[in-house]
């Protein structure tokens, strides 16, 4: 879109310039490698290995992280937020699912997968509680759920 004629003033904007620097990346550490002894010590994971962190949920003090596509790794981990503190991890609900997108509602953590289905899971624990199909609108007992639970108990 070309302007009409006339006059016109015009600012700059200077600046001596812009610097980045590099702090982290959210659940991985790329200057901590698998094959690190000081890593493998440590006892901790970084979360969703080929694609990183892809969905986030807080609840109170604690931050949910979960991760895309994880390859000997966990898939969700809890940790306090200020990352002192890892509560529990885990590892896929089901082959090659990864987190679109998690929440919290009635006292129960959300982790949506690729394939539309939501995994119902207790933020306590991180134990799988049942299995809801979205696509469908319906839930179902997982395929192998870490405890069974009334069908339709959670509502999202």
């Amino acid at each position: 879109m070309s302007a009409a004629p006339g006059n016109y003033t015009v600012r700059v904007l200077r600046t001596p310039g812009f610097t980045a620097k590099y702090i982290t990346a959210l659940g991985i550490n790329p200057g901590m490698l698998l094959t690190d002894p000081a890593y493998q010590r440590s006892g901790r994971q970084w979360v969703g290995s080929h694609g990183g962190v892809s969905a986030l949920a807080i609840d109170g003090d604690s931050l949910y992280i979960a991760g895309e596509t994880p390859e000997f790794v966990p898939i969700l981990l809890k940790q306090s937020l200020d990352g002192t503190q890892r509560s529990w991890e885990r590892e896929q609900f089901q082959p090659a699912q990864g987190a679109v997108a998690m929440a919290m509602a009635g006292g129960r953590l959300i982790f949506l997968q690729h394939n539309g289905k939501a995994m119902i899971t207790d933020p306590v624990s991180g134990k799988l509680i049942e299995t809801w199909d979205l696509k469908h609108a319906r839930p179902l007992l997982s395929d192998k759920p870490d405890r069974q639970s009334a069908r339709g108990s959670v509502g999202i």
